[in-house]
């Protein structure tokens, strides 16, 4: 201990105030790199299950736009049904009144 304000004589008066050792700044760095690697890890099992749900979200808005277009193929075909009915009414009506008039004839 060369001075009493050395870094030496400060640390032996006040162990608790010490610098790490090689051996405890090596271990918290490794301590580091293996908290940074479980966060990579994690990181990147977030961006597989992000891009793993965005592939499920598109399937699932296909699989929406085809329902939508085979509920309007549907409509479509129910308002043509209603659309031939009136007409084959319209036309029985017609022969009804048809055969009416010719009864009084």
């Amino acid at each position: 201990l060369s001075s009493p304000t050395s870094p030496e004589a400060f640390e032996a008066a006040h162990p608790h105030y010490a610098t790490p050792s090689l051996a405890e700044e090596t271990v918290a760095s490794a301590q580091r790199d293996i908290a940074m690697e479980a966060l990579e890890a994690r990181a990147n099992e977030a961006e597989d299950a992000s891009a793993s749900l965005k592939a499920s979200l598109r399937e699932a808005e296909i699989r929406v736009e085809s329902l939508m277009q085979r509920l309007h193929e549907s409509e479509n075909r129910e308002e043509n049904a209603r659309q031939r009915a009136q007409e084959a009414e319209e036309q029985a009506r017609v022969f009804e009144a048809k055969l009416f008039t010719m009864e009084e004839e």
